[in-house]
């Protein structure tokens, strides 16, 4: 009898309507589910995901302020890192007492590094993951600081100079595609235009750094300073800032690990995801990716 009812309701509800606007039940639940109930359940869900902090501990714990704090430091790796290479190089060359091609040599293994740190650091994140690829970059910053500050040889320099550039692309290339896809749909425009400008404010802080800093300081061991104090710093914020995230979820479904991806989103918001309603659109949409 319930099985006629049902389809007797079902004829009823839907009659007048085309295929895609037909009405569904759901069995286990035991209610009918339209298009406009379905619009509903998640903006509910939404509101429960962006509850407004009542605290300034609270609001330094949202999701989107520690997503924006990786793009902030991966930007200034960035910038600095760009910035060193091209405003560090005279004093290094003065320290060495460089010719003109080995000072261009150390100037293009910057370039190079780079280069090899663009190309392949989104392939890395694709393969590998987008967090984990951010922690090994943020690991291996710290070696390639404490060679760039206690370098005493042009190869070490040099050295230093091409690993930073590479770690410092590679942290670009992951770090914007984990961040855009940890930001909310409305707010995914925010950490990329947020790490751009990073980069270009930590590029002017160290040109200006270096423009009124005394060439003879700057030759003695500024560029120790310059090249080595901001990424051991940078390293570990970052691995501080990487702890308090999960993996990407949408990296995490396109491989397929659905229950991980959710738990992924779970851990994410916290306790803002509290209901069951909450819990089936958010993997209704990783689904769908």
């Amino acid at each position: 009898m319930n099985g006629k009812s049902n389809g007797g309701n079902r004829r009823a509800r839907n009659q007048g309507k085309s295929y895609e606007e037909e009405d569904e039940y759901d069995d286990e639940n035991n209610e009918w589910c339209s298009e406009e109930d379905d619009l509903a359940a998640r903006r509910a869900a939404a509101e429960e995901v962006c509850l407004a902090p009542a605290s300034l501990g609270e609001w330094l714990a949202q999701p989107l302020v520690q997503i924006l704090t990786v793009s902030v430091l991966s930007g200034l790796v960035c910038g600095i890192e760009a910035a060193n290479a091209m405003f560090t190089s005279d004093a290094v060359a003065q320290h060495f007492k460089l010719d003109s091609y080995e000072h261009s040599g150390l100037y293009s293994a910057s370039i190079i590094g780079g280069t090899v740190g663009g190309l392949f650091g989104g392939m890395l994140a694709d393969w590998y993951g987008r967090k984990f690829v951010l922690v090994i970059q943020a690991m291996a910053l710290l070696p390639t600081a404490m060679t760039a500050a206690s370098a005493t040889s042009l190869n070490a320099v040099v050295f230093a100079r091409l690993l930073a550039a590479a770690v410092a692309m590679t942290s670009a290339s992951a770090s914007v595609a984990y961040t855009f896809e940890l930001a909310p749909t409305h707010r995914r425009g925010a950490p990329p235009a947020t790490w751009a400008c990073t980069a270009a404010l930590a590029w002017v802080v160290v040109r200006i750094t270096a423009l009124y800093s005394s060439p003879r300081a700057m030759a003695h061991h500024g560029w120790r300073v310059v090249g080595g104090a901001p990424h051991l710093a940078l390293a570990l914020a970052q691995l501080v800032s990487l702890c308090r995230l999960p993996e990407s979820p949408r990296w995490l479904a396109s491989r397929g690990k659905l229950d991980q991806a959710e738990a992924a989103v779970r851990r994410l918001h916290g306790t803002r995801v509290r209901s069951s309603a909450a819990a089936q659109v958010l993997r209704s949409e990783l689904e769908c990716l």
